[in-house]
């Protein structure tokens, strides 16, 4: 018996290939890229900081920042500027504390509750840095335009870390006591900031082992319904340079529970440094965790950035994700989407120059891009501690501090690291046809999708989810050339509404040609 092989001609093949390669590139990066850097201080005597904790947040079009300003040598105090127009302006900066300039006050955190209360938790200090005078807090009720006086939140301790719940505003914050040795302490209010309960003591067992990198010791975050998760430098480890540890609270913060390892605390500890963590919920269950880990030796220049996750609201955690594949990278600030995108700005000495980057995952952590996006427009400028928030339209709002003028001073910008369906067409055809913008776009209940086919066709429109999942088709058939609309209602194929979050819409011809836009879905 003889077998005849099908011979495939030059053209088709090359046909095919191009639709095999547009089926490979749609699960490749499909928009990329920061807005330009915009200057938050207008006033640019002396330097800036954003040295410490959250510096950023974000409520509807309002980006809020705070920072460190020290006009001269022997003064520092706290500033705020809030922009209403997503970041692209930001107001003149107000000073936030009524205390005097005969200390120094530093390393603010800043919070604000869905009812537009703005707080900020700082550390006060004598000006010649041997006496702190503890933590202090002032809120706004006005937007920002002014800042009512500040509340002592405790006699000691430095470094705060600030979230706040409804009436209720949380302080997790370092006591260096016994420095380079570190304990943590938590302190709440529940009446909005009014006066604040008795701080207490989070880590369950002892500093044994100095701190190594003695800043950006502490993260704190609140979920939906109140849980408290926070994290911190923890020296407990005999012989170790510091892990990354974790707790929960679901009372409130009046007590939290274990003390949990994020790190593998299996690594050597002799010549490893975990620091600098930040924390970041979705839902009530899942718990992202990021950090700088010094893993292959404590010399610098070794420095990464990785990530674990906990699906069991923090009772447990897997392995050590590394973010890229960059050493020289430091100092991560990590936020995650409604939509489950985990993004991570932090420092990273880049081929092309020194400057504040961002990764994200769109597997829960599990994996992130090999090469991060430049957030900073002017790269080798010392550009340093940068923080992130999540926009309504799950944009990455990052404001950092940076050196490209001179002087140190604060700058911001935003963006959006998609994966998942490609945009553009992945192959191109002499038949041309129209995909329009979906209209409403975000949309809350349903929006409206048109058309355009030169020529009868056989289509099909689908919608994916942003790990590019098929949610449901829309159409699939025979449609005559002209101007076509179809509506899509947020549900999926059975019927069932889906969750908030970014989708794709994808017109398909035969041979290969399709276009496909993006739309948000917002509840």
């Amino acid at each position: 018996m003889v077998v005849k092989k099908k011979m495939i001609s030059g053209k088709v093949l090359l046909k095919w290939m191009a639709i095999v390669f547009g089926i490979l590139i749609c699960r490749t990066v499909l928009a990329q890229g920061f807005a330009p850097n915009v200057l938050v201080n207008q006033d640019t005597t002396g330097e800036q900081s954003t040295d410490g904790t959250q510096k950023i947040a974000v409520l509807e079009d309002s980006v809020y920042v705070v920072w460190a300003h020290t006009p001269t040598s022997d003064t520092t105090t706290i500033y705020f500027a809030k922009s209403t127009d997503k970041g692209e302006t930001f107001g003149s900066g107000i000073r936030v504390s009524s205390i005097p300039d005969s200390v120094l006050q530093l390393w603010p955190s800043l919070a604000v509750n869905n009812s537009g209360e703005i707080y900020v938790a700082w550390t006060v200090l004598s000006l010649d840095w041997s006496t702190s005078y503890g933590i202090w807090l002032a809120k706004s009720t006005d937007g920002g335009a002014s800042f009512e006086p500040a509340v002592q939140v405790s006699s000691f301790g430095v470094f705060p870390s600030l979230s706040v719940f409804g009436s209720n505003v949380y302080v997790l914050f370092v006591d260096p006591s016994n420095y380079p040795m570190a304990n943590y302490y938590f302190a709440r209010s529940t009446n909005g900031g009014d006066s604040f309960e008795p701080p207490y003591q989070i880590n369950d067992a002892p500093c044994q082992e100095p701190i190594e990198y003695f800043e950006s010791l502490v993260s704190l975050c609140v979920d939906a319904v109140g849980n408290i998760y926070a994290v911190w430098n923890d020296g407990r480890r005999p012989g170790g340079h510091g892990d990354i540890y974790f707790a929960k609270s679901v009372d409130a913060g009046a007590t939290f529970g274990p003390n949990i390892p994020v790190n593998d605390t299996t690594i050597s500890a002799g010549d490893s440094i975990q620091w600098s963590p930040s924390v970041a919920v979705k839902g009530t269950d899942t718990v992202y965790v990021a950090w700088t880990d010094m893993r292959f030796g404590s010399s610098d220049g070794n420095e990464r950035v990785y990530c674990s996750r906990s699906t069991d609201g923090g009772a447990n955690f897997g392995d050590d994700n590394l973010v890229g594949e960059q050493v020289l990278s430091c100092r991560p600030s990590i936020a995650v989407t409604e939509s489950g995108l985990v993004y991570i700005a932090y420092e990273y000495q880049s081929l092309n120059g020194y400057g504040i980057f961002c990764n994200v995952s769109i597997d829960g952590g599990l994996s992130f891009l090999d090469t991060p996006i430049a957030v900073t427009d002017t790269l080798n400028n010392d550009a340093r501690y940068a923080f992130v928030a999540i926009g309504a339209d799950e944009k990455i709002y990052v404001v950092w501090q940076d050196s490209r003028l001179g002087n140190s001073d604060i700058y911001f910008s935003k963006g959006e690291i998609i994966t998942g369906i490609e945009e553009n067409n992945s192959y191109s055809s002499p038949i041309s046809f129209e995909l329009m913008e979906s209209y409403p776009n975000p949309f809350n209940a349903s929006t409206s999708i048109k058309y355009t086919l030169p020529t009868r066709a056989h289509i099909e429109l689908n919608i994916y989810n942003i790990q590019g999942q098929l949610v449901r088709t829309l159409l699939s058939g025979e449609k005559s050339p002209g101007t076509h609309k179809v509506n899509w209602d947020g549900r999926n194929e059975i019927g069932r509404n889906v969750s908030s979050g970014i989708y794709f819409y994808q017109l398909k011809m035969a041979g290969g040609i399709q276009k496909t836009r993006k739309m948000i879905l917002l509840k």
